[in-house]
């Protein structure tokens, strides 16, 4: 698939910058209890797309960096000013130290990957999260009808549904020791 095609499809069909930011923004308290918890704060976007998180949380006193495959998605951010890195999230994490990122988010991510792959990328993140850090993902939910049917197959580079108690399960299997899940 070209790099414009994959731009245009996300912004015609996820909605525009503001709209992101303003959905984002049910996140703020627990980013915000996060970065005071911490002295230090680095956030990773993984398949941070247009940036909207990024640009949301590029302040002071967190480190922001976007992971993406997509060339013409880096572009974007680059031209915001944003740090990304067009790459392979599992190659980049497994470069990282051990709890060294305070947030993880994934947001409309995990349904373009494939089980085994989620397996390795859901270690990773365990293993660089700080131990009061947050692993936030988001994903199109298959109890809403609409979404799991019609809409879900809208972008052709979905893989598979995923179910919020299957995915509650394999995060618990992998030492994450507090997960909730909630339909937003």
């Amino acid at each position: 698939m070209n790099n414009k095609y994959y731009v245009d499809f996300e912004n015609q069909f996820r909605g525009d910058r503001k709209t992101i930011v303003t959905k984002l923004s049910i996140y703020d308290r627990l980013v915000k209890k996060v970065i005071a918890s911490n002295d230090y704060n680095k956030f990773i976007d993984i398949g941070c797309g247009r940036g909207e998180w990024l640009e949301k949380w590029n302040i002071n006193d967190v480190e922001c960096i976007g992971i993406d495959q997509n060339p013409g998605m880096i572009e974007f951010c680059q031209n915001r000013k944003l740090k990304v890195l067009n790459a392979d999230a599992i190659d980049i994490l497994k470069k990282l130290p051990d709890q060294s990122v305070s947030i993880i988010t994934l947001f409309q991510v995990i349904e373009h990957i494939n089980y085994h792959k989620l397996i390795i990328l859901i270690k990773e993140i365990y293993r660089i999260l700080t131990d009061n850090g947050v692993l936030i993902l988001e994903t199109p939910s298959i109890d809403n009808l609409s979404v799991s049917s019609k809409l879900f197959y809208l972008d052709p580079t979905h893989v598979n549904h995923i179910n919020p108690d299957g995915l509650s399960f394999t995060l618990q299997q992998n030492n994450f020791d507090q997960v909730k899940y909630f339909y937003i």
